[in-house]
C-alpha cells in the first residue's frame, strides 16, 4: 500500500471515530441517572397505593444505577387528577420523577370528566406492579346466595359516588342487574362498615387483593359471599376461579365496549409513569429494573409480609391498552354518555345520621386512623379518613396523627365503627 494511501485510510478512520464519539456523547449525558428521584404518590398517606410505592421505593434504591435517594411524596387530590397534571406538566424529563395514582385518572378524560388538561397516551408507563379485579360482594346475613339472584332481586349497593357509583347502575343497564346505588359514603372502607351494620347488601368495588389483605377475616369468618366477579381478567384464585365474570353475562360488543373503558383503571391497576419526554434510554432502565424488583426474592417476601399481592404487567402492554381504549369508536363514546346520564338518574343520596359525643379518647390505633372512646358508658371505635374528618386540637386544624390517649373531644360521628365527621380537642 502506498503512503498517500494508507494516510488517507487513516483520515477516514480516525474521521469516522470522531464522529461517533461526537454523536454518542450527547447521548451518553442523556443516559446519565438522577442522584435524586422522586416518586409521587395521587393519593392521601396511608392505603394502598402508599404501601406499593413505598415498597417499591426501598427497592428502587438498591436496584436503579447509582443507588439514589427516593424522595417519596403524597400529592392527593381529584382521585389522582392532581398528580397526573403535575407529572403531565411540571415534572422534570431527566428521569428524577416518577409517579403512581388511582389509575381511573388516566380514563377521566374519556369518562366525560371536564377540564382534564393531560393527553394519558403521552406518558411512559413503566410497570404496573398489581392488576385489580373488583368483585362484588355481599354480608353473609344478606338473602342473596347465587350469581343469579343479583338478576332476580334488588340489591342494596354502598358507593362513595362519582365513577365508581357509575359501574353498578351500568351493569343495571347493559347486563340486566337489580343493584339499588346507594352514593355518598366516604369511600371503600366506610361501605365495608355499612354492610357489616346491615345498612347496605353488598360493594362492587373492593378489589381481590383487597379483601385478601386487608379484610381477609371477612374470608376466613365466612362473613361474605363473593357472587361475581367485575372484571374481564378474572382472577384464578381457588377461592373464587369459578365465581362468575361480567364477560359471562355482556350481550354485545358494543356493551362490552362501554364496560372496558369503565373498568379500565383495573387493569392498568398499580402502575408506575413518566413524564412524556423523557429518554427511551431511560425509560428502557426504568422497566428494566422494576421488571427485576418485581421478581426479585426479598422484594416478593417483604409484599407477602405486608399483605401486598404482585401480579406485573410490563409498562409496554399497559400503554397499548391505553391507547387501545382511546381508540375506541365515537360513536360507541356517545352511546357510552347517554347510558351514563340515564344511569345518574337511578342514584339515591345516602341519609346521614350524625350525632356528637364529648369524651376523652381511651384508646388510639393504626396513627391516628382509629380512635375509641366510651358513648353511654360503652366503648364504641370511630375511623378517622385522611380525606373526610376534619379534626382540631385547641381549635387549630391539625391530622389524626395528632391525636392522643386522654384528649377531650367532641366526636361527630354515627355510631360505633362509622367515620367520624369531625373531632374538636381541646
Amino acid at each position: 500500500m502506498s503512503i498517500r494511501a494508507l494516510l488517507r485510510n487513516t483520515c477516514v478512520a480516525l474521521c469516522a471515530a470522531t464522529l461517533g464519539l461526537a454523536l454518542s456523547a450527547p447521548s451518553q449525558a442523556q443516559e446519565k441517572f438522577p442522584r435524586t428521584v422522586k416518586l409521587v404518590i395521587g393519593t392521601g398517606t396511608g392505603g394502598g397505593f402508599t404501601s406499593y410505592a413505598r415498597l417499591t421505593a426501598k427497592h428502587l434504591k438498591i436496584h436503579l444505577p447509582g443507588n439514589p435517594t427516593i424522595v417519596v411524596q403524597n400529592m392527593p387530590g381529584a382521585g389522582g387528577v392532581k398528580s397526573l397534571y403535575w407529572l403531565y406538566s411540571a415534572a422534570p424529563k431527566d428521569g428524577s420523577a416518577i409517579a403512581t395514582m388511582p389509575s381511573g385518572a388516566l380514563f377521566a378524560k374519556i369518562q366525560g370528566l371536564p377540564n382534564i388538561k393531560y393527553v394519558a397516551t403521552r406518558f411512559n408507563y413503566l410497570i404496573s406492579v398489581d392488576r385489580l379485579r373488583n368483585m362484588l360482594i355481599v354480608w353473609h346475613t344478606t338473602p342473596f346466595k347465587t350469581t343469579k339472584d343479583l338478576f332476580k332481586k334488588q340489591v342494596i349497593i354502598g358507593n362513595s359516588g362519582g365513577t365508581s357509583a357509575m359501574i353498578p347502575a351500568m351493569l343495571n343497564r347493559l347486563i340486566g342487574t337489580k343493584f339499588k346505588v346507594i352514593s355518598g359514603y366516604p369511600g371503600t372502607g366506610s361501605i365495608g362498615l355499612a354492610m357489616e351494620r346491615g345498612e347496605v347488601d353488598g360493594v362492587i368495588n373492593y378489589s381481590w387483593s383487597s379483601i385478601t389483605g386487608t379484610k381477609a377475616h371477612w374470608l376466613t369468618g365466612k362473613k361474605i359471599r363473593v357472587l361475581m366477579q367485575v372484571t374481564f381478567n378474572p382472577s384464578m384464585d381457588p377461592r373464587v376461579k369459578d365465581v362468575p365474570a361480567i364477560s359471562s353475562f355482556v350481550k354485545d360488543q358494543e356493551s362490552r365496549a362501554i364496560l372496558e373503558i369503565l373498568l379500565a383503571k383495573q387493569v392498568v391497576g398499580r402502575a408506575f409513569i413518566a413524564p412524556p419526554g423523557v429518554s427511551a434510554g431511560l425509560v428502557a432502565t426504568y422497566r428494566k429494573v422494576l421488571t427485576k424488583i418485581v421478581n426479585d426474592a426479598a422484594f416478593l417476601a417483604e409484599a407477602k409480609k405486608r399483605r401486598l399481592t404482585i401480579n406485573p404487567t410490563p409498562g409496554q402492554d399497559i400503554a397499548k391498552f391505553v391507547e387501545r381504549i382511546y381508540a375506541t369508536p365515537q360513536a360507541t363514546i356517545a352511546k357510552m354518555y347517554a347510558e351514563m346520564q340515564a344511569a345518574k338518574k337511578s342514584f339515591v343520596k345516602r341519609k346521614t345520621n350524625y350525632y356528637t359525643v364529648q369524651a376523652k379518647l381511651v384508646k388510639i390505633k393504626r396513627k391516628g386512623r382509629r380512635i375509641q372512646f366510651l358513648d353511654k358508658g360503652k366503648p364504641v371505635q370511630a375511623s378517622v379518613s385522611g380525606r373526610s374528618t376534619k379534626i382540631t386540637i385547641g381549635g387549630k386544624k391539625a391530622r389524626g396523627k395528632k391525636l392522643k390517649v386522654g384528649m377531650d373531644c367532641a366526636i361527630t360521628f354515627e355510631g360505633h365503627r362509622s367515620v367520624a365527621k369531625t373531632i374538636k380537642c381541646n
